[in-house]
């Protein structure tokens, strides 16, 4: 499954991602909606997080990536969304275009505010730091940052660096294959 993150398109992303959200816009029942909108979310989330885990196990480690921090938080903005989608609670409103708090509400939806940057920046860093083999300088993960923030633009740029590190991953593969199986043959060659 992981794999399939990184073999993927971008218009199929695009679409996944998408999908919901579109349906959304022709539904009119308000509690398709809210479940469309929380799907999207969801959906945006699950490939963000998906994606972290396929790059991860790419090449090499970087030190002081911490994943389940992430995960932590992917898993408080999921409640947060989905509380807000089923509870009628005037105090905790939260949609993926508004948000509304009083209360002890007002210092969660800060939490959840950044917890959902966070979200969005890991991937980014992760991605350039698989790129560039080393830790990224926040000047380095702007650009990508922004671009899974504003994913119905973005994703035609992020998507297309992702299948490069996973060509390069299968090309490099190749050529090892090759490499033990060509000094088999050398080694044949000698002895004979």
């Amino acid at each position: 499954m992981n794999d399939f993150v990184l073999r993927a398109k971008y218009w199929q992303v695009f679409l996944c991602l998408l999908a919901p959200r579109f349906a959304s816009w022709f539904v009119t029942d308000n509690d398709v909606d809210t479940a469309l909108t929380f799907s999207s979310v969801l959906i945006m989330l699950l490939w963000l997080t998906l994606l972290v885990s396929a790059l991860s196990r790419m090449q090499y480690d970087i030190r002081g990536c911490n994943y389940k921090f992430l995960l932590i938080n992917v898993f408080l903005v999921s409640i947060a969304f989905g509380y807000s989608a089923v509870a009628d609670d005037p105090d905790f409103q939260l949609s993926s275009s508004s948000f509304k708090a009083s209360g002890i509400g007002s210092l969660i939806i800060l939490y959840i505010l950044f917890a959902y940057m966070h979200a969005h920046w890991f991937p980014a860093s992760l991605l350039v730091a698989k790129e560039t083999g080393n830790r990224p300088d926040v000047s380095q993960v702007v650009v990508p940052f922004l671009a899974l923030f504003f994913w119905p633009i973005g994703i035609w740029f992020v998507q297309p660096r992702v299948n490069k590190l996973w060509n390069d991953k299968q090309w490099e593969k190749q050529a090892i294959t090759r490499l033990g199986s060509q000094d088999t043959i050398d080694e044949n060659d000698s002895s004979g």
